[in-house]
């Protein structure tokens, strides 16, 4: 079970780093125009 707890842990960590990466992203292209 300790593994599938991390896993999830591990998912979510790289979903959500995913998102602010997008995020910043279209944040610095809207600022660019």
């Amino acid at each position: 079970m300790p593994q599938l707890d991390t896993s999830t842990w591990f998912i979510t960590i790289i979903s959500s780093m995913i998102t602010l990466f997008i995020l910043f992203q279209l944040k610095i292209s809207l600022q660019s125009f």
